[in-house]
């Protein structure tokens, strides 16, 4: 069954029936087609997949055993970066993985030892997945090592275990395996790093017969669930000490005007301890913050907590920071403080959005700002600021709204690279970070030469280009099904790959910006466990923080001021259909419903669409439509923009045609862009081109850098195309193509070489660049004159590959050698003419560090790469 939460009450639906009873339940892609499906456990000897199709649950049986199935699980257990099925056997014992390999469901033996129940997990914190089973008094642990599973026994009980889970039941920040015994109690399974530790974790009344880990009461902690024959469920959280706790012990009140205040109710003084705890007062460093509730002293008994309120009123502009002192059981001196921080503004401007987010080094360029307080007082200054750099000024400021401005900026003789945007006003100023790119035009005339940028393993749903870690050099960023967001920086020679961090499912999109307006840049990703990850760079790792989650998993993510209150927010779209906003308040993440369609939302953007002055939120439906979202100030407005023949799946916003004005455009299944422009009335439909399959992303920008607009389509035929408005219709070019479908699409510097480039996400799992490129060899080797060599992307995934360019006529030889030296391929020997050259290796080579070295007249190369197959 399925039940539905609707607003007032569960709503009860048939999902589907065995022939008999049916013992377990599990939710997940199971055959890895990038959609979630439910999976059962049958007495009747089958496990049953059951799949909704958006009119009726279909099922399929998955798997046929000699005996009743017991469990059923989801997950990837033998971390290949694809997802399984396990089914346990209750008359066997063994457990089963069911691997569906696109025409069929292929059943393997894990191993003996799960007759009650199996789950996947990361047991021993190592960083990969396991397959765990519950089996009489054992649970048992099967890895697989990449030949075979490896059998371990990870604990034992006193008497049956029927049910076992795995996680941070302790809250310790490492999982351990849970398993419910027949000895009424609850054990924890943890592993040392030589062994497992047996610990009790608690007992019921009767048999233990389920167990589950969670933050089940929703305080921000884990704890153990056990499900006992005595009809009872049991709560286990691990005991705290010291006696007095504080939940919190910062808390930031944001940004507050002066003379307004603000209050934290929500300070907990909590007694953990056996005797009476006595509060003598609280005390704070500055004036600014203090302790309105006049109870104190007060008297908290065992087990007890006190709620105490604290104001926040700045005196001064600027941020204002102090402890909190709390005086127990002697007045004069503290036992514990609590850090607050907050800013005093006297109604300072904001800046949330600006397009167009480029401008070629060539030509002036005109600045649509968006933002809050412009008007009063007046906005005085715009510039583009970047470090160790001129900054540029905005001229000709024309202040249409107390939320909207344009300006002109000269950008002739610039330095390529990323800018911030800084507004500045009478009462203070806002920057929005890493916001602007100038770039210098491409060779003209030109073609289109692929590159590609990584080859690895799962498939590209997203990519985007930014400065994701602040160090003021654009990279490249890609969202992988195997669960990893990469980032693929350009070192000059070739890409470097590193993985910024991951989901517990593939991640489904990547955006950059500083979503939390702490003036830094982060990367965000939408993984499909339902969750909005940030990622941010501290200067030595990515640290990882849970944004938010939806209803259902999220499709796509962007960031931009959608409620057009001078600050960022993100925004993503759900496979249930609807968009969220996910706003920082200084102190977490409030999640916001902003609206829906009528079937799964794909891509999600913010900006201008209508050229009004005001940004809005843009969705793209499976419904066939296109959706604007405009915040009123109270509610948010939903209207369709216009449809499309089939499922809605991309869009985009910009100046596609150049003719100055923002237009929106949809990418649809149909195969078509369409283009929708406000006219001031009503929106008006015009078909931009179309591809020879589904048409899947779609961005606008200037890819070939002409220091013109053109719009960009990511195909399902495998190809990259360009439409360009040649001032009567649109011109359609072939970029270039992949291997697998085309699947999204992103415009900018993202090797930060001061030019713009195409970049490609495809379903053969790789990431491509598309960068202009002269015509004619004669002409490159006149006007360009250099020699390069270089990687095209290291680790090298499968296949090696180099650039190389020659200018002049020249002996060449290239050879690569293993770590012992040994000669293994010369992919190049002789005389090459002018021209440009990729050279692949041609004999087989396993995984490893490898070693190359070009001789030319231009002098010797050599370097050290990683090859991975």
């Amino acid at each position: 069954y399925q039940f539905k939460w609707d607003g007032m009450v569960w709503a009860k639906t048939t999902v589907g029936s065995g022939g008999d009873f049916m013992n377990d339940v599990a939710v997940g892609d199971g055959n890895s087609d990038g959609e979630t499906e439910v999976y059962g456990a049958n007495s009747d000897r089958k496990i049953y997949q059951f799949k909704w199709d958006g009119m009726s649950w279909v099922k399929t049986v998955v798997d046929s055993s000699n005996g009743t199935m017991s469990g059923v699980a989801v997950g990837d257990g033998n971390n290949d970066s694809e997802i399984e099925v396990y089914g346990s056997n209750w008359n066997s014992s063994i457990i089963y993985q069911l691997k569906w390999d696109g025409n069929s469901w292929i059943r393997t033996t894990v191993g003996s030892g799960g007759r009650y129940e199996v789950v996947v997990g990361d047991g021993n914190g190592d960083g990969e997945m396991e397959v765990y089973g519950a089996d009489v008094i054992h649970v048992y642990q099967f890895k697989w090592d990449g030949l075979s599973w490896q059998k371990t026994t990870a604990g034992s009980g006193r008497s049956i275990i029927s049910g076992v889970a795995v996680g941070d039941g302790n809250g310790d920040g490492e999982r351990e395996v849970y398993g419910a015994n027949g000895d009424f109690a609850v054990w924890e399974f943890k592993w040392n790093g030589l062994g497992w530790t047996e610990t009790t974790v608690g007992s019921g009344g009767d048999i233990m017969s389920s167990v589950a880990v969670g933050d089940g009461n929703n305080d921000g902690q884990m704890e153990v669930y056990g499900a006992s024959r005595d009809q009872n469920v049991y709560m286990f959280k691990p005991a705290r000490a010291p006696a007095m706790i504080l939940p919190d012990t910062t808390h930031h009140f944001g940004w507050v005007s002066l003379g307004d205040s603000v209050d934290w109710e929500w300070l907990v003084i909590k007694n953990a301890g056996v005797d009476t705890l006595f509060v003598d007062s609280l005390t704070s460093d500055t004036v600014a913050y203090v302790a309105t509730d006049p109870s104190f002293p007060d008297t908290i008994l065992p087990g007890d907590s006190t709620l105490v309120t604290v104001r926040f009123k700045p005196l001064t502009a600027g941020p204002v920071s102090s402890t909190l002192w709390i005086h127990s059981n002697d007045p004069h001196e503290p036992v514990a403080g609590i850090s607050l921080m907050g800013t005093g503004i006297t109604n300072a401007p904001g800046v949330g959005h600006i397009w167009p987010s480029a401008g070629i080094d060539e030509q002036p360029v005109t600045a649509h700002i968006y933002g809050d307080n412009f008007q009063f007082p007046q906005i005085s200054s715009v510039k583009f600021i970047r470090s160790g750099y001129p900054d540029i000024d905005g001229a000709s400021i024309n202040i249409a709204s107390q939320k909207y401005l344009t300006c002109t900026f000269d950008l002739f003789g610039s330095s390529t690279g990323i800018y911030d945007l800084t507004v500045t006003s009478d009462s203070g100023s806002d920057t929005l970070s890493r916001c602007f790119t100038v770039y210098s035009a491409s060779d003209s005339p030109c073609v289109w030469v692929r590159t590609t940028v990584s080859s690895g393993v799962g498939r590209i749903p997203g990519v985007t280009v930014g400065d994701g870690n602040g160090d003021g050099e654009i990279e490249l960023y890609s969202a992988n099904t195997n669960r990893n967001i990469y980032q693929f920086k350009w070192d000059g020679i070739g890409w470097i790959e590193t993985i910024v961090g991951s989901g517990d499912k593939p991640v489904w999109d990547v955006a950059v910006g500083d979503g939390n307006r702490d003036r830094k840049i982060e990367v965000y990703g939408a993984n499909l466990d339902t969750m909005i990850y940030q990622f941010k760079w501290d200067g030595t790792i990515w640290a990882k923080t849970v944004v938010g989650s939806g209803e259902f998993f999220p499709t796509g993510v962007a960031l931009g001021d959608g409620n057009r209150d001078g600050s960022i927010e993100i925004y993503t779209s759900s496979g249930e259909g609807s968009i969220y906003q996910f706003k920082w308040d200084g102190i977490g993440w409030i999640r916001t419903t902003v609206g829906s369609g009528g079937w799964h939302m794909g891509d999600v953007s913010v900006g201008d669409g209508d050229g009004d002055g005001d940004v809005e939120v843009y969705g793209a439906n499976w419904d066939r439509n296109v959706y604007q979202f405009s915040w009123d100030g109270m509610n948010w407005v939903r209207v369709s923009v216009g449809s499309g023949g089939d499922d809605m799946s991309g869009v985009a916003l910009g100046d596609g045609n150049s003719d100055g004005e923002i237009e929106v455009y949809g990418a649809n299944h149909d195969g078509n862009i369409y283009q929708f422009k406000w006219d001031g009335v009503s929106w008006q439909k015009t078909t931009v081109g179309s591809g020879d399959s589904l048409m899947f992303g779609v961005a606008v920008g200037d890819g070939n850098g002409d220091g013109e607009m053109e719009v960009y389509g990511a195909n399902y035929d495998s190809t990259m195309y360009q439409f360009k408005w040649d001032g009567v219709g649109w011109v359609r070019t072939t970029v270039g193509s992949g291997e697998h479908w085309m699947r999204a699409v992103a415009i900018g510097d993202g090797n930060d070489d001061g030019e713009m480039e195409v970049y490609g996400g495809g379903w053969d799992g790789a990431v491509y660049e598309f960068k202009p490129a002269l015509t004619g060899i004669e002409e490159a080797r006149t006007i360009s004159g250099y020699f390069s060599f270089g990687l095209k992307s290291n680790p090298a995934r499968n296949k090696v590959i180099f650039n190389l360019t020659v200018p002049q006529a020249g002996e060449i030889t290239l050879r690569i050698y293993d770590v012992a030296g040994r000669l293994i391929d010369t992919p190049m020997a002789g005389k090459k003419t002018p021209g440009l050259y990729e050279i692949s290796c041609t004999s087989e080579m396993s995984s490893g560090v490898y070693f190359y070295r070009l001789e030319s007249p231009w002098g010797r190369k050599t370097g050290k790469f990683v090859f991975i197959r």
